[in-house]
């Protein structure tokens, strides 16, 4: 990706933070024997 002004920059910035929260709550829900369609129902 090519950021050509400071909107790309903060709109990549933001996209960077939802993804990092859904890693978070995938990570925290995590648990023996879930399937991986359960995980990923939480990261939706």
């Amino acid at each position: 990706m090519t950021i050509s002004d400071d909107n790309d920059l903060t709109r990549l910035k933001e996209i960077g933070r939802i993804v990092a929260n859904a890693l978070e709550a995938m990570g925290k829900a995590i648990e023996p024997g879930m399937t991986t369609a359960e995980l990923d129902l939480i990261g939706r």
